[in-house]
């Protein structure tokens, strides 16, 4: 069964929210579960650059770099 893409973006949104309040292992696991329910290659590419761009915040330099790469080979 499809998730609905409402439902896909709305944890992907509350991702975004939450790291924009500065709360980013909260953003990192909305933006993983948001992951696991993508269908669409754009929203998993945008999902891996705000997971990248969180885990470089904070210090997870590696691990930004290979969210990073695997935005790019989507």
């Amino acid at each position: 069964m499809a998730i609905p893409a409402f439902a896909q973006q709305n944890e992907f949104q509350q991702g975004v929210e939450a790291y924009e309040n500065f709360e980013y292992q909260k953003a990192l696991k909305l933006f993983q579960l948001a992951l696991k329910k993508a269908e669409s290659t754009g929203l998993k590419a945008r999902i891996y650059v705000y997971m990248g761009v969180v885990r470089y915040t904070i210090g997870d330099k590696s691990g930004a770099q290979n969210d990073f790469e695997k935005a790019l080979k989507l």
